[in-house]
């Protein structure tokens, strides 16, 4: 999975997403409310993760910091396997 040698970023978790083909379109890394997609945001003093479906935020957990967001993202991410781009 993901090295845990040191925290991971947005950037880095983009870079992870992009190389294992998850589709764009199922995740945003700056907040907002696209449709039907999995979303980090940085609210101070929280970094938070939650689903957006139409305008509507659901499962959000708060994180203290974006490594620990970044992970919990990693892993809705991951077991989810209609964020993959089809081949």
């Amino acid at each position: 999975m993901v090295e845990e040698a040191g925290p991971m970023t947005r950037d880095a978790l983009k870079q992870f997403f992009d190389e294992r083909r998850v589709d764009p379109e199922a995740y945003a890394l700056t907040g907002g409310h696209p449709s039907e997609a999995y979303v980090l945001d940085h609210r101070t003093p929280h970094w938070v993760v939650y689903y957006s479906e139409r305008g509507l935020e659901t499962g959000m957990r708060a994180f203290p910091d974006e490594n620990r967001a970044c992970r919990h993202l990693l892993e809705l991410i991951l077991n989810d396997p209609s964020t993959r781009r089809a081949e």
